[in-house]
């Protein structure tokens, strides 16, 4: 179903997407969704400085 929400946002394969979120299960469900679209994840922590 998240997968889906992407594809509805305009995500195409082989694009980027930020996803800034502390570890979880939420963050793992996210990336497997960007992963099905054919999408790669690009990790970002709140942790990470400016």
């Amino acid at each position: 179903m998240r997968a889906r929400g992407l594809l509805g946002m305009g995500v195409q394969p082989g694009q980027r997407v930020l996803l800034m979120a502390p570890n979880s299960v939420e963050w793992a469900m996210m990336d497997f969704a960007i992963l099905a679209v054919g999408a790669a994840t690009v990790p970002a922590y709140p942790s990470y400085g400016p």
